[in-house]
């Protein structure tokens, strides 16, 4: 009866992990998107604001140096918001590796057949 107990236990623990981690895969996944959306957003109307204010200076010199700067910053901002995300994926993962030390750490391993037959 013991044995069986000790399965069930192992099953339900194995289930909860991974009914976490997959959790943790589809929160990071939402942000990841709400993120996507949010810097899609701000880009495209950054974007605009930028051509208007161009096109009314007409100035080549001056509309070259302001591309490029708005170009940099766009991609400054997009690489710290990637950055920012693998952060928070690499934590989550952390969350559930230290989830799933704490859970498996306190059951007994069963013995193996080798040990069982000396």
């Amino acid at each position: 009866m013991m044995a069986t107990d000790n399965k069930d236990f192992m099953t339900q623990m194995f289930d909860c992990a991974t009914d976490t981690f997959q959790k943790t895969m589809q929160t990071g996944m939402k942000m990841q998107e709400q993120a996507m959306k949010f810097w899609s957003n701000s880009f495209g109307a950054n974007m605009m604001n930028q051509a208007f204010d161009a096109a009314r200076e007409c100035n080549m010199g001056d509309m070259q140096k302001r591309s490029h700067e708005f170009v940099m910053s766009t991609i400054e901002t997009m690489r710290s918001g990637a950055d920012a995300m693998n952060r928070m994926n690499v934590q989550a993962l952390d969350t559930v590796s230290q989830f799933m030390n704490k859970t498996f750490n306190g059951v007994e391993k069963p013995a193996s057949k080798a040990g069982a037959s000396k």
